[in-house]
């Protein structure tokens, strides 16, 4: 299977274009711009733009963007890992077109992929893609349209028409795809390539043809959803009323989370329940790409509770450091599960941490300083303001229950912390 563009290496599914440098090219992506063939735009600070028109260029997004009103005729998008980029509108791909994320995208609309070579493939462990506003569709019309998954996306309709080719949707190790509906005409249209993978259906799955025959494939029918159409499933394994797609791995994590003090970052986590789980690997990075080991914890083998982990990485310099798990199997099989940040502060300068970082439905803000009170402002990927909370003392809870996954800002004073909401 090959695409237009020479520089593409292989990917778990489809080949794919290289991460690039966020550097050079035609300059800074702004408002009312043509983005032509052989032209490469680059957005690596925090905004928006408007009016945007893809004509078979590049749009590489290294920092946080959103785009309102994009006209896409062909050519690429590649949000770049640590990039966050924001869809405003849906749209046609109607040839020659192919988005790769890297980072986190959210795209506010539909997508219908139809006519020859259009690809949206989400790479990596880390990546997440966001199509789950209500009515919001993700479709492949044509026999060239492909998306594949790494990381965690969550959509909240999946529709294959029978004009896709078998495999068109493929899912990579571990990967977790979320849906409220899938609406399959395609025999065979998702494959896992033999690795286990997970598709969540949180109300109706319709087949009107088999949906797989890859046996690694694990559906999770959440609680409430149903089955509709004459089809079978294929040959998939099936849980009903379960809590999310984390049943395909062999270790269920539900939590892993990051806090520092006195330079000392702690990293806690959990598991719902294990098999064969020997050992986790504790790994480091300073830019989210070179790895290193820092150390090990035994597992529980085989269990059906609740198991609580912790690692204390002393010491660690000033700086953001990335950090992940890597579980083990006795039979030497690995899973990476996706790396979170912490913003590890110098003495001189720390002023507030907050973590857990990702978060979900709550932060919590720590101040270093002697003072009482605290202006504690939390803004959104473009700089907006959204919420303003006066604390009174050296540490609260602030509820994020309203928040939708994505990059926020956390700002007290002259310092703003950069975070994650997951998924």
């Amino acid at each position: 299977m090959l695409l237009s563009c020479p520089s593409f290496s292989q990917a778990q599914c489809f080949s794919a274009p290289v991460a690039g440098v966020c550097s050079g090219g035609n300059g800074t992506l702004g408002n009312n711009a043509n983005v032509n063939g052989g032209q490469t735009y680059i957005y690596g600070g925090s905004g928006s733009v408007s009016n945007v028109n893809l004509n078979g260029g590049t749009i590489r997004v290294c920092g946080t963007l959103t785009i309102y009103s994009l006209n896409f005729n062909s050519g690429r998008i590649l949000v770049e890992s640590g990039g966050s980029l924001t869809l405003m509108n849906g749209f046609n791909m109607n040839g020659n077109s192919i988005i790769v994320n890297r980072g986190l995208l959210d795209i506010r609309g539909s997508i219908t992929m139809q006519n020859s070579s259009n690809y949206v493939l989400n790479l990596g462990a880390s990546a997440v893609l966001q199509m789950n506003n209500t009515g919001t569709r993700l479709e492949l019309n044509s026999s060239s349209a492909y998306f594949s998954n790494e990381g965690v996306a969550n959509i909240y309709e999946l529709r294959i028409q029978s004009q896709a080719a078998a495999g068109s949707v493929c899912l990579g190790k571990s990967s977790c795809t979320q849906t409220q509906y899938i609406n399959n005409n395609r025999a065979g249209a998702v494959t896992a390539n033999s690795q286990k993978a997970a598709i969540s259906v949180g109300q109706n799955i319709y087949l009107n043809q088999p949906l797989t025959s890859d046996t690694a494939l694990v559906i999770c029918q959440r609680s409430g959803s149903s089955k509709g159409g004459p089809a079978a499933y294929g040959t998939p394994k099936i849980y009903t009323d379960c809590p999310s797609c984390s049943v395909a791995l062999p270790v269920s994590l539900t939590s892993f989370e990051a806090g520092y003090q006195d330079r000392d970052v702690v990293l806690t986590w959990s598991t719902a329940s294990e098999s064969n789980n020997a050992y986790f690997t504790i790994e480091r990075s300073s830019d989210n790409s070179n790895w290193e080991e820092i150390g090990t914890v035994s597992g529980q083998g085989n269990s059906n509770e609740v198991v609580e982990y912790s690692y204390t990485d002393a010491a660690v310099p000033a700086g953001t450091w990335y950090y992940r798990l890597r579980q083990t199997d006795y039979n030497g099989q690995s899973e990476v599960f996706a790396p979170l940040s912490v913003l590890v502060q110098s003495a001189s300068d720390a002023k507030f941490s907050v973590y857990p970082v990702p978060f979900s439905t709550q932060l919590t803000i720590q101040f270093s300083g002697e003072e009482d009170s605290h202006l504690v402002e939390i803004l959104n990927g473009v700089g907006q303001v959204i919420s303003s909370t006066r604390i009174t003392g050296n540490m609260a809870q602030l509820s994020t229950e309203n928040l939708q996954p994505g990059f926020y800002f956390v700002r007290s004073g002259a310092e703003t912390l950069k975070v994650i909401k997951k998924g």
